[in-house]
């Protein structure tokens, strides 16, 4: 039997669950059964056929089996990879990045969405806002894809971003000197120790009762000492021991008031975080984004262009980026006032 796909190639993505394999099979005596995952699938007297398969998340393995009346056997496997993605339904006004002409061949970036943890309440919508921002750092600022490193969720453990951001990890590795810019983003919930007076980032699997997660020092000495041309980090997370909807991350302890942004960070690195001091990191329910990502991403796509020139500098993003959150924080009845530390020069986006 000769077995033909209409509706699938090798390595096909798709975003579905329910996905329809459909084909035809020929044969010159006869088509007696057709198997899709050695489920049985209905032929057609002219031998087209269509299964229903039901995909999981990754890679999916699709056999698709023949059997002709003398008992003869073909067989065809195919990849199928199911991708999660932004329901078009909830895209906000800063969901499609706009596609520029720029290329930055030697740019590396790392990008991290931590929404569902496994000890503490969930960090809303960082999942999309780390997806998002991921399509903007190809589609914007024109980093290769294949360095972009994404971690989100349940992969985004300690270990994984120990190996991503570390001295001697992925971005290290990778880095070209005095050539690469490194572009590190995370969203999700920071974490304070405010007896040795640290903070740090929060990791899927760390429990803050016993752990402050990746400390901002380490992280700052490590990307600071690599060599990399230049370093942006983009940090929305507070460190108040609060979620985004302001539930207490420990069981029965107030909120910490810790500046989260070291003074003495390397020279060669810019830090754009969501808030200062005290203060939560909000979200915007309607967006489905964190507020500070939300603004960032808006900024982004040329609304922070002050000047109109077509270039976007840090200093033009940071202070629409801190305006733009500072209002909309006020307008709930609380505040948020992003904060910058280091080169403000730096062209970020030319359009």
């Amino acid at each position: 039997p000769q077995i033909s796909l209409f509706n699938i190639e090798n390595n096909k993505k798709t975003d579905s669950y329910n996905f329809f394999i459909r084909g035809k099979v020929r044969d010159e005596e006869g088509v007696l059964t057709v198997l899709v995952n050695d489920k049985k699938s209905n032929v057609n007297s002219d031998g087209t056929f269509a299964s229903r398969v039901k995909l999981g998340y990754g890679l999916n393995k699709i056999k698709v089996q023949a059997e002709d009346v003398n008992g003869n056997i073909s067989e065809k496997v195919v990849n199928l990879i199911r991708e999660e993605y932004i329901s078009e339904t909830t895209l906000s006004d800063v969901d499609l990045p706009i596609k520029t002409n720029m290329k930055n061949n030697e740019g590396l970036a790392v990008v991290i969405g931590v929404e569902s943890y496994q000890y503490v309440p969930d960090a809303t919508y960082a999942y999309n806002d780390a997806e998002v921002f991921r399509e903007y750092v190809a589609n914007s600022l024109g980093y290769e894809k294949q360095r972009i490193k994404i971690a989100t969720n349940g992969k985004a453990t300690q270990a994984e971003l120990n190996k991503l951001l570390g001295s001697n990890g992925w971005l290290a590795r990778n880095v070209v000197k005095d050539a690469s810019d490194i572009i590190v983003y995370f969203s999700g919930h920071g974490i304070a120790n405010q007896k040795e007076n640290t903070s740090g980032l929060l990791p899927y699997d760390v429990d803050p009762n016993y752990s402050t997660g990746i400390l901002l020092n380490k992280i700052y000495k490590d990307l600071g000492s690599m060599g990399a041309r230049s370093v942006t980090i983009f940090l929305d997370a507070c460190f108040t021991g609060q979620t985004r909807s302001e539930e207490m991350l420990i069981a029965d302890s107030r909120p910490i008031t810790i500046v989260p942004i070291e003074k003495n960070i390397p020279s060669n690195i810019t830090v754009l975080s969501a808030t200062s001091s005290s203060e939560v990191s909000g979200a915007l329910k309607e967006k489905e984004h964190g507020l500070f990502t939300y603004y960032l991403l808006k900024g982004m796509a040329g609304k922070a262009d002050e000047n109109k020139d077509n270039n976007l500098d840090i200093t033009e993003l940071s202070n629409y980026v801190i305006k733009e959150v500072k209002e909309q924080a006020a307008l709930s009845g609380r505040e948020q006032t992003p904060q910058i530390i280091g080169d403000n020069s730096k062209i970020l986006i030319k359009y």
